[in-house]
């Protein structure tokens, strides 16, 4: 039995020359020509023919006796992640309540997750009384992904003692959608809440919305604003960065009840490699 076909690309429906097909099970194999077409002859009629070509997801598609087979071809991608084996140094000032701080932040090797990496940061920030600003968080990124959508997880801790007025401690868990330069943000929050006067701790459970994007360009900007909405609470965060080769800058907000701060943060970030890797 003749099959014949022609093999066209999914991305600008173009023929597609060179595409190798084999019969599955079998070194009986061809490959199309010039215009995308190719000619192939199968011992059964349910036989199953595989189309490979280097950049192009691999495709298998039953005969089931029919004598033409067009197929469509979805490209491949690679995504380079340059966010591994990192290790970034800031330093932070807040212009409102804790000007003086730091931040760390390292990004480890995949090791045996080949699509995605843990990265953690660190921030400190203090007036040197009594007041103090403290994030911390644990991220797996890009643990799911395809050529035009990925997802991050992450666990996000801050604390803040504002004077007389409250003592705060926050547990946020979140996840991230990403599309390309859209990532939007959901999760679960929970606060602990102790004001200065009382001394008695209450606890809130809410939901955590965002969404952030991406200004390419000159630019080269990431923005980010989220919520935390608790029952007559709200947390507020939002963060403004520009990363280069040598320089990153940022801009944080955050708010709650009456602590407000606006940070700016300014470093650099560099790349490592273990010894093994040398």
């Amino acid at each position: 039995m003749t099959v014949t076909g022609t093999v066209i690309s999914s991305d600008d429906k173009q023929p597609l020359p060179g595409i190798n097909i084999v019969v599955k099970g079998t070194t009986n194999g061809t490959a199309t020509d010039l215009n995308g077409k190719y000619v192939i002859t199968v011992n059964d009629p349910a036989d199953t023919l595989i189309f490979t070509f280097i950049g192009y997801l691999w495709k298998e598609e039953p005969v089931k006796g029919r004598s033409l087979v067009n197929v469509t071809m979805k490209l491949d991608c690679v995504r380079d992640w340059f966010d591994l084996q990192r290790i970034g140094l800031n330093l932070v000032s807040g212009v409102v309540n804790t000007p003086l701080g730091g931040q760390l932040e390292i990004a480890f090797p995949p090791f045996f997750l080949r699509k995605g990496t843990f990265t953690s940061s660190l921030t400190y920030q203090t007036n040197l009384d009594d007041n103090t600003y403290l994030n911390a968080d644990v991220k797996l990124l890009h643990f799911i992904f395809t050529c035009n959508f990925d997802m991050d997880a992450g666990w996000f801790y801050r604390k803040i003692a504002f004077g007389n007025d409250f003592d705060a401690v926050g547990n946020s868990f979140e996840t991230n959608f990403n599309f390309h330069r859209l990532r939007f943000i959901t999760g679960y929050s929970h606060l602990n809440y102790t004001p200065g006067e009382s001394g008695t701790s209450t606890n809130f459970d809410g939901a955590l919305l965002g969404m952030s994007t991406w200004v390419g360009g000159k630019l080269r900007l990431e923005i980010f604003g989220k919520v935390a909405i608790y029952k007559d609470k709200q947390e507020i965060f939002g963060e403004i960065r520009r990363e280069s080769r040598h320089l990153d800058v940022y801009v944080k907000y955050y708010k709650l009840d009456t602590f407000t701060e606006l940070s700016f943060g300014v470093g650099t970030t560099f790349g490592y490699r273990l010894k093994k890797q040398r």
